[in-house]
C-alpha cells in the first residue's frame, strides 16, 4: 500500500547541508547542476545532465520516490529520466507529459548518507524545429512502511450473569448455559430471527450456516433462551440458541516455513599501485583495480572521479581501469587531491560502492605506473585511438569568441587560447561526453589570439593545429561632420580600417542618441555623405553617426544638429526661352605649350542652339532663408550645390531637344589619374569636381578658388561620390579610362 504523499516542507535555501527523510528536495534549490536553469515550476535540464542532493536515510529499508516533473518531446520522443543513487541507476522512465506529473518509484536503500539524482539522458536538439528537454518540480522521499499484521483478539473470560431480581426477566445460571461470550455460533435453522430485545421485535433472519460471535446473554423468556449475536454480515440481535450451535473452526495446516538463505553482502574495493600513491599530471597513467565480491551476479562496475559522471565501464572480471592524470585541465588548481568512486551493480540491484583519495600533482617526473599483477590477464588490445576533430570554425561578436567543432566519437571539450602559441590561458572542460562541441570564450580583449582545441575519449587526446582569431577594438567615431542646407545635407571624412562595414545614421527631433538604438535608424552606407530629403522645414533634427565593423561592435557617436530650412516660394512654373547663338568651338593652338585656346567664330556645326521655347516644372528653390547667418565654407557649399541643380536642369532640356550638354569647365586628360600624382590635369579636375557640387574640401587646398595640382585622399574621396553618382562601378576614387570617357560625356 502506498502511503499518501505528505505535505511538501517549504522550499530549502540551496546549502551544503545534508538533508534528512523525509523530505522534499525542490529541484532548483538541490545542491549540484551540472546543466540548465532555473525556471518557473522547477529546474530545466535543456542538456544531458543531472541535479543531485546529499540526503541522508536513517535507516535501512525500501523508500518512496514521489518525482514531479513535465517535458519537451521531440522528433517523437519524450525526454527520458533517471533516478540515481550515488550515481547508479535505479530505474529509468519516460517523463510523457507536457504538463507537470508524478512519477512514483521505490528502490531498498541502505542507512547512511547517500546522493539522490536525476539525470537527463537522450537529448535531442534541431534549430528551430525541435527541442527535448525535461523539466523537474521535486523529489519527495518517504520510508515505505513494513506491513503489521493484525493480532487474533485474545477470548475473554466470560462473566456469569448476575442473578436477575424477582421483578427481571429471568437468566440461565452460568453452570448451565448453552454457550459463552465471545463464542463463535452457527444458524442451523433454515431461517432465525432476529429480535430487539430477548422475545422482542424481530429485526430480520439469517438463514443456514450464517456465522456470528456472543457478545450477551443467556436470558429465559417465553420459553425460550436468548443470545445477543453481533452476526458477520446482516442484522445483528437476541436469536434463539435452539436453532444455534456452537462454531469450531479447524486449524489450518500450514506447510513448513522455507528458510531463505541471507546472501553475503555484495561489496567493491578499490587499490591503487602502490600506497599513499601520487599520481604527475605529464603525461602518466593510473592503474586502478577494482574487486566485486563475486557472491552474486556482477553485471558491471564503473569508475567515475570527483562529481563527475562516470568515465570508464568494464563488465568482465577483472575490473582493471586505466585512467589519465593529463584529462586535469589549468582551471582544475594543482596539486589537488581527488576522489576515485567505484560502484558495482548485481543482477538483483544490489549496489556497492568504494572510494579512494589520490594526490596529483603537476609537471613532475613520475615514476612509472606497473599495474597489479592479476590471475587472467586480460586479451591484448589495441590502444583506442585519439578522437579526430573536424570542422573547427571560430565565431567572434561583441568581443565574446564562440568556438565549434565536431569529434568522430563522443568526447569531452576544451579550449587552449592566447596571444601567443604558447597560450596560457584554457576554458572550463565540458565533461559531457558528445560528438558536437561548442566552447564560448567570453570578455575578450582587442588583440590577435592563438587557440586550439581538445577532445578526450577512451583515455586518448585529440587535439587540433593552432588556429587564430582576431577580436577588433571599438571603431572610432567619426571626427566631424559638417551640414550643408537644401535637404539636409551630412558630409565627413571617408571611414576606412580592416573589418569597416559602414556607418550607421539615426535620427531625432527630440534629442541626441548616444547609444545605438535600432528604432530610430534611418540609413546605412559605405560612404562620407548623406542627403536627408525627408525633412520638415523649419524643424530641428538631430544625428548621431555610429561606424561599425564585421564583428557587430559600434563606436561612440558623432553627433550634430541642423534646422530645415525653408525655402522661398517661387514660381511652380517656369519657361525658359533660348535665343538662338553660335556654339562656341575648340581648336588647337599654336602656341602656348598647345593648350586648348577658344574661337568665337562662326561654326556650321553649332550644337547648342535651342530653337523653341521649353516649359519647364522644376523643385529648384531659392537661396534658403538663413543663407545669410552660414559660414563661408557652408555658403560655398550651398551655392556649389545650387549651381549643380541649375546645371542639371539646363542639360536634361538641351538633352530633352536632342542636344549636346554644356560644361562649365573643360579639362584634356591624357593619362589616368591616382592617389600620388601632381600635374595641372589634376588641378583642372579638382576645379571641375568643386564646380560640380563634389566639394574636394571646404577651406583650404582643394576648396574652390584654392584648387591645388596635388591628387590626395580628399580629391580621390570626392571622385568616388562622382563615380557613385553616375553609377560608375567600382567607386574606387581611381580616375582611369571608364572616368575618363564618362567625363567626356557629361562634362564637355
Amino acid at each position: 500500500i502506498i502511503p499518501p504523499t505528505p505535505t511538501p516542507t517549504p522550499t530549502p535555501t540551496p546549502t551544503p547541508i545534508t538533508l534528512v527523510v523525509p523530505a522534499t528536495l525542490e529541484a532548483e534549490n538541490m545542491t549540484t547542476k551540472t546543466i540548465g536553469v532555473a525556471v518557473t515550476g522547477g529546474w530545466n535540464l535543456w542538456a544531458e545532465g543531472y541535479i543531485t542532493q546529499a540526503v541522508k536515510f536513517p535507516t535501512i529499508g525500501t523508500y518512496q520516490f514521489t518525482v514531479t516533473a513535465r517535458g519537451d518531446s521531440a522528433a517523437g520522443v519524450w525526454p527520458n529520466a533517471e533516478l540515481r543513487i550515488d550515481q547508479a541507476v535505479i530505474t529509468s522512465f519516460a517523463v510523457d507529459s507536457s504538463i507537470l506529473k508524478t512519477f512514483t518509484l521505490s528502490a531498498p536503500i541502505s542507512a547512511g548518507d547517500h546522493n539522490v539524482a536525476i539525470a537527463f539522458t537522450n537529448d535531442f536538439y534541431n534549430p528551430g524545429v525541435a527541442d527535448r528537454n525535461l523539466i523537474v518540480d521535486k523529489i519527495v522521499i518517504t520510508p515505505v512502511p513494513t506491513p503489521i499484521q493484525t493480532p487474533t483478539p485474545p477470548v475473554p473470560t466470560p462473566i456469569p450473569p448476575t442473578p436477575p431480581s424477582p421483578a427481571s426477566t429471568p437468566s440461565i445460571p452460568s453452570g448451565q448455559a448453552k454457550f459463552s461470550l465471545n463464542d463463535r455460533v452457527q444458524v442451523n435453522a433454515t431461517t432465525l430471527n432476529v429480535r430487539s430485545t430477548a422475545n422482542g421485535i424481530s429485526l430480520g433472519t439469517q438463514t443456514t450456516n450464517a456465522l456470528g460471535t456472543v457478545i450477551g446473554g443467556p436470558i429465559n423468556l417465553g420459553g425460550f433462551n436468548w443470545w445477543n449475536i453481533n452476526f458477520d454480515t446482516g442484522v445483528d440481535g437476541w436469536s434463539a440458541e435452539d436453532f444455534l450451535v456452537k462454531f469450531i473452526a479447524l486449524a489450518p495446516v500450514l506447510p513448513p516455513p522455507v528458510t531463505t538463505p541471507t546472501p553475503t553482502p555484495l561489496s567493491v574495493t578499490i587499490s591503487l599501485p602502490s600506497t599513499n600513491f601520487i599520481a604527475n599530471q605529464n603525461g602518466s597513467n593510473v592503474f586502478t583495480t577494482v574487486t566485486a565480491v563475486p557472491s552474486r551476479v556482477v553485471t558491471k562496475v564503473e569508475l567515475s572521479r570527483d562529481t563527475f559522471a562516470p568515465f570508464l565501464i568494464d563488465t568482465a572480471a577483472p575490473y582493471v581501469f586505466t585512467w589519465c592524470v593529463t584529462c586535469f585541465k589549468a582551471n582544475e588548481l594543482l596539486p589537488r587531491t581527488t576522489i576515485l568512486h567505484a560502484t558495482a551493480y548485481a543482477s538483483d540491484g544490489i549496489i556497492a560502492n568504494a572510494d579512494i583519495v589520490v594526490t596529483v600533482n603537476p609537471f613532475i617526473t613520475p615514476s612509472p605506473a606497473t599495474p597489479p599483477p592479476v590471475t587472467t590477464p586480460p586479451a591484448t588490445t589495441q590502444p583506442p585511438l585519439a578522437p579526430v576533430i573536424s570542422k573547427l570554425k571560430a565565431s567572434i561578436n561583441k568581443g565574446q569568441a564562440t568556438i565549434e567543432w565536431s569529434t568522430d566519437t563522443p568526447a569531452t571539450a576544451w579550449v587552449d587560447y592566447g596571444l601567443t602559441t604558447s597560450y596560457g590561458l584554457s576554458s572550463q572542460t565540458d565533461f559531457v561526453l558528445d560528438r558536437n562541441h561548442k566552447i564560448v570564450l567570453p570578455n575578450l580583449n582587442p588583440g590577435l589570439y592563438n587557440f586550439r582545441a581538445s577532445s578526450i575519449a577512451s583515455n586518448s587526446t585529440g587535439t587540433s593545429g593552432n588556429i587564430t582569431f582576431e577580436i577588433r577594438s571599438k571603431p572610432l567615431k567619426i571626427p566631424s561632420i559638417t551640414v550643408t542646407p537644401g535637404s539636409i545635407i551630412l558630409n565627413w571624412p571617408q571611414i576606412n580600417f580592416p573589418g569597416y562595414v559602414g556607418v550607421s545614421i539615426l535620427r531625432s527631433t527630440t534629442g541626441f542618441i548616444t547609444t545605438y538604438d535600432p528604432a530610430s535608424h534611418i540609413a546605412t552606407t559605405t560612404v562620407n555623405t548623406y542627403t536627408d530629403k525627408d525633412v520638415i522645414p523649419d524643424t530641428v533634427y538631430y544625428y548621431s553617426l555610429f561606424v561599425y565593423d564585421d564583428q557587430d561592435n559600434y563606436s561612440d557617436p558623432t553627433i550634430v544638429s541642423f534646422k530645415a530650412p525653408v525655402p522661398s516660394s517661387i514660381p511652380a512654373s517656369v519657361t525658359t526661352s533660348v535665343a538662338p547663338s553660335t556654339a562656341p568651338s575648340v581648336s588647337s593652338g599654336s602656341g602656348g605649350g598647345g593648350g586648348p585656346s577658344t574661337s568665337s567664330g562662326s561654326s556650321s556645326g553649332s550644337r547648342n542652339v535651342i530653337s523653341s521655347s521649353a516649359n519647364v516644372t522644376t523643385a529648384v528653390g531659392l537661396l534658403p532663408s538663413n543663407f545669410n547667418s552660414l559660414t563661408q565654407a557652408q555658403k560655398v557649399t550651398v551655392l556649389s550645390a545650387k549651381i549643380v541643380e541649375l546645371r542639371t536642369l539646363i542639360n536634361n532640356m538641351l538633352i530633352s531637344q536632342g542636344q549636346a550638354p554644356i560644361s562649365l569647365s573643360s579639362c584634356t586628360f591624357t593619362r589616368n589619374l591616382s592617389i600620388g600624382l601632381l600635374g595641372e590635369d589634376v588641378r583642372c579636375l579638382q576645379k571641375y569636381l568643386n564646380d560640380n557640387g563634389f566639394t574636394i574640401s571646404t577651406s583650404g587646398p582643394g576648396s574652390s578658388g584654392r584648387e591645388s595640382n596635388y591628387f590626395g585622399p580628399a580629391t580621390r574621396s570626392a571622385i568616388m561620390r562622382w563615380q557613385q553618382t553616375h553609377r560608375i562601378s567600382p567607386s574606387t576614387g581611381y580616375f582611369g579610362p571608364v572616368s575618363r570617357n564618362k567625363y567626356l560625356e557629361v562634362g564637355r
